[in-house]
């Protein structure tokens, strides 16, 4: 079954739909263990992934991977900005 959506509409340009967030939600909480596994942060005490909805625009979703160790004598902690496509929330090349 085909896309027929225009995100570009007015309609869909700057909101995401129900279905949308449902779909969003379950691909941050997959891209969080992916890249917790991925980095190796997993094997370290209080190691940590968060993915965070940023943004929709058009056909891209932006999205916020923040990811450290934040312990009681270390802080570190890195911020990446990424975008998925919309219709099928893969990562923009």
């Amino acid at each position: 079954m085909p896309n027929n959506i225009d995100y570009n509409s007015d309609k869909y340009y700057d909101k995401l739909t129900d279905v949308e967030v449902k779909k969003l939600t379950k691909r941050l909480n997959e891209i969080e263990q992916d890249q917790l596994i991925a980095w190796g942060l997993h094997r370290i005490s209080g190691g940590f992934v968060k993915a965070e909805f940023d943004y929709v625009e058009g056909d891209l979703i932006g999205i916020c991977i923040i990811d450290g160790v934040q312990s009681d004598c270390e802080n570190r902690v890195n911020e990446t900005l990424c975008e998925l496509y919309r219709s099928n929330l893969e990562y923009k090349d």
